[in-house]
């Protein structure tokens, strides 16, 4: 969960008032948090709500302590002026293709807020940017930009500008191999023959999204000044959130917000950034005691309700909210009731006394996931848990699967296109794991007990099936097919699996004659799988060297 650090002057600041040192260790309760550390001043506060983005900085923190001692109820009244500036976005770029942006006015930067703004932008990206795979964040003295009129383009690698914190210019191609950020960051601008770049009205580049600013307009000091601030990413919901949440914070501080016109190119639309026309949602009281146990007054809902930011009306049994446009996170009710039992205060529920003894046990299905387990673990494997959210690209083109074979289980609303689909199989996320540790001695011998999940006819209706894999994967110099086998020959004794049968079998992704359909008994269910090497196309579209060859078998015995 992200630490926020801060100093408790600077919360103070926010708040508009003094906090007794005393209060501290309870205080951040209401906005999510929990006290880690205060020493010299400065407080260390845990979020342990990994999908409130808004709260994770000393502005985002105020504003929620605030609404709580009800110095603000209600939703939050910002209103953003429209700027006269234009960002034009060409579509060219594909790797990061969305973008927004806003004017930031009579910004007093501090060492505080520098501070703040540094360790906001880098939990963003690093966090829930998906270290910047997702989105970029940059900030620019508005000074230091020419003109009203900026574009969001790509241009050669060859092309030449000042990185930030270095004199001389460089190349693009050469800011990747030379700056500690652009080493970092390189693997994102893979295979790219044009790189992103922020051009102003003078054609002077203001910084190479997601890499690093120019040592010019993307260096900001301190004093009082205007600034510009930008999103660029994958998802257009997406970087309009971060933007948002990020003008939010310095709305707070007193600044004045301007939105800005950003015109698709290619896609001949203009959007205006800073959208904040609220949510809205609507659920029975009923629902209220569902989950509380007791019963509220109509007036007790509105109140605890407005003391985290939400506009309410009770209508008869109906309860309508509007909340904040950054709360993302509010998909169902129980998001709303959370809130409410959170002002409510958990300390004053009254606990109900067990209707009847039980006694507990492991359940079934528990005790065969553990033996699965123990019997991997027993052949020197490394559990591993990856994702099961996941994307088409990474679960049917790499591997060269025709996805129309067996189509997907959708997001109907996803976030990022990176986290759009249920996965069918666990192979390819164990080989973009294995791409990411190369630095690791090898072998890396790694297996995983989890869901995958696909569409399946029954009675000419689809229906959503999920089941349970084992898949195992081994990746050194001598991975082969025989090595592989004798590993599943193992589980499979050791999970007391019949009838075992391994047919050939010609798959895309595996080498021909080193792979195979495997069919076996457990209990009263027949189970599959595919054992083999993979082909080196496959490898190399991971970025793997080593040789790897796998199983995956479905292992459901209830």
């Amino acid at each position: 969960m992200p630490n926020i650090v801060f100093s408790k002057r600077d919360l103070e600041s926010l708040m508009g008032f003094d906090i007794d040192n005393n209060q501290l260790e309870t205080y951040f309760f209401p906005a999510k948090g929990e006290l880690n550390d205060f020493v010299d001043g400065v407080i260390t506060v845990e979020i342990t709500d990994s999908n409130r983005p808004d709260l994770w900085s000393v502005e985002g923190i105020a504003r929620e302590l605030k609404a709580h001692l009800g110095l603000e109820k209600a939703l939050p009244k910002y209103r953003f002026a429209k700027s006269d500036y234009i960002v034009e976005v060409s579509g060219e770029n594909k790797f990061n293709p969305k973008e927004t942006s806003a004017i930031i006015r009579n910004v007093n930067v501090t060492e505080d807020l520098l501070i703040s703004m540094i360790n906001f932008q880098e939990k963003l990206c690093n966090t829930f940017g998906r270290k910047r795979s997702e989105f970029a964040i940059g900030i620019y003295a508005l000074n230091k930009v020419n003109g009203k009129r900026l574009r969001y383009t790509v241009v050669d690698k060859k092309t030449k500008f000042k990185p930030l914190e270095f004199n001389e210019e460089m190349t693009l191609e050469e800011i990747l191999k030379v700056h500690p950020k652009g080493k970092e960051f390189a693997h994102l601008m893979k295979d790219m023959n044009k790189y992103p770049v922020w051009i102003d009205e003078a054609g002077k580049i203001m910084s190479m999204p997601p890499i690093i600013n120019s040592n010019e307009s993307g260096k900001v000091e301190l004093g009082l000044q205007d600034l510009f601030l930008e999103v660029t990413g994958v998802s257009q919901e997406k970087v309009d959130l971060v933007l948002l949440i990020c003008a939010l914070a310095f709305a707070d501080r007193g600044a004045k917000v301007e939105s800005i016109t950003v015109n698709y190119l290619d896609e001949k639309k203009a959007i205006v950034s800073l959208d904040t026309t609220p949510g809205e949602i609507s659920f029975e009281k009923q629902k209220i005691f569902d989950y509380l146990g007791e019963f509220l007054t109509d007036n007790q809902i509105v109140e605890f309700l407005e003391r985290k930011h939400y506009n309410i009306k009770v209508v008869g049994n109906k309860v309508n909210v509007q909340y904040p446009k950054y709360r993302q996170d509010i998909l169902h009710p129980v998001d709303i009731i959370e809130d409410l039992i959170i002002e409510y205060g958990y300390n004053v529920i009254k606990p109900a006394k067990f209707s009847s003894a039980t006694t507990g046990k492991i359940l079934q299905t528990t005790e065969w996931s553990n033996l699965v387990r123990e019997a991997s673990i027993g052949l020197g494997l490394q559990e591993v848990v990856t994702f099961t959210l996941t994307n088409v690209k990474k679960q049917s083109d790499l591997l060269n699967i025709d996805k129309k074979e067996r189509p997907f289980v959708e997001l109907a609303n996803p976030m990022s296109g990176s986290i759009a689909i249920f996965r069918q199989r666990i192979l390819p996320e164990h080989l973009e794991l294995l791409s990411k540790n190369q630095h690791i001695s090898y072998p890396q011998n790694i297996f995983e007990f989890g869901k995958s999940v696909h569409i399946e006819l029954k009675n000419k209706n689809e229906i959503v099936k999920e089941e349970n894999n084992l898949c195992v994967t081994l990746c050194h110099n001598e991975a082969s097919y025989t090595e592989a086998k004798q590993r599943l020959d193992a589980i499979l004794k050791a999970i007391d699996a019949k009838d075992i049968k391994y047919e050939p079998v010609d798959l895309s992704y595996l080498i021909s004659k080193r792979s195979a359909l495997v069919t076996f008994k457990l209990g009263k269910n027949i189970c599959t799988g595919y054992i083999g090497e993979l082909h080196p196309d496959i490898l190399l579209m991971f970025g793997l060297n080593m040789p790897v060859a796998y199983f995956e078998i479905c292992v459901d015995k209830y």
